[in-house]
């Protein structure tokens, strides 16, 4: 059982977003998937985007704060996945 937030800003045009899941309301095997990711990206550096115009996320687990930058990897694949993922 987790809540995720995630907030957007930066970008070319600085459109910001906002979106917040609690896996407890999710079907299982969603939230086993979203779990999975979190224990992943914990395990990585979070680190702030160096490129001008980029995306800035700042996600909270928990009430945990990271900034991530617009990086591939375990971060970039939960980021996606809370963005598809409707509540």
């Amino acid at each position: 059982m987790m809540r995720i937030t995630i907030d957007r800003s930066g970008g070319f045009a600085n459109i910001s977003s906002h979106r917040s899941v609690d896996t407890d309301r999710l079907p299982h095997e969603e939230r086993a998937a979203i779990e999975r990711l979190v224990h992943r990206a914990l395990k990585t550096d979070a680190s702030p985007a160096g490129m001008p115009d980029a995306y800035i996320y700042e996600v909270a687990i928990d009430g945990r704060r990271f900034v991530v930058g617009e990086a591939p990897g375990a971060w970039g694949k939960l980021i996606e996945r809370i963005e598809r993922t409707l509540v």
